[in-house]
């Protein structure tokens, strides 16, 4: 992201490393907060059939205990945290005088405003975050059955037996 931002504005005055650490840790804290607050009964029928497909499947873990789920969410907050944070230091730059240059405060308000634009996006809604669930689908060679579409999101538990309407937050323990 910062070569990115780098590319469109030139010199900025910051310390690269410092700046990713930050972005790295807006980025996970944004998706920590958007998976807690999660609200599956505000789904689309599209992703809902997704999701529970993923499900049917036994196949809403990817790798490492990180669902399907997890992943195409940090993928498009990751993009639209670059594209918020571009479209903020645009104005912020065109709020300056010539040759002033961007610094890393500049880019902590970025940070700030695009951090909390993300977590206050009804993310159940959004047709972008559908979208990538689509690609993530297809990509995987998911197949969405009438079935998937038949039922609102739901999983059982393999200990318990008892079916959660939420999403599974647990790791997948390994065997």
């Amino acid at each position: 992201m910062i070569a990115e931002i780098r590319g469109l504005f030139g010199d900025i005055v910051t310390d690269d490393v410092l700046f990713q650490v930050m972005i790295n840790r807006a980025h996970e804290e944004v998706v920590r907060v958007i998976q807690s607050g999660f609200d599956v009964r505000k789904l689309p029928r599209e992703l809902e059939a997704i999701m529970n497909c993923w499900i049917r499947t036994k196949t809403w873990y990817v790798e490492h205990g990180v669902s399907k789920f997890e992943a195409c969410l940090k993928e498009v907050v990751a993009d639209e945290m670059i594209r918020i944070m571009i479209r903020f230091l645009v104005g912020r730059k065109n709020a300056l005088q010539d040759g002033e240059t961007l610094y890393e405060c500049d880019l902590r308000d970025a940070l700030k405003r695009v951090s909390q634009d993300l977590t206050t996006m009804e993310w159940e809604t959004e047709l972008i975050f559908t979208y990538y669930a689509m690609c993530w689908a297809q990509n995987h060679n998911d197949r969405i059955l009438s079935c998937d579409y038949d039922h609102d999101f739901s999983w059982v538990s393999e200990v318990t037996g008892v079916t959660h309407y939420c999403l599974p937050h647990l790791a997948k323990l390994t065997e």
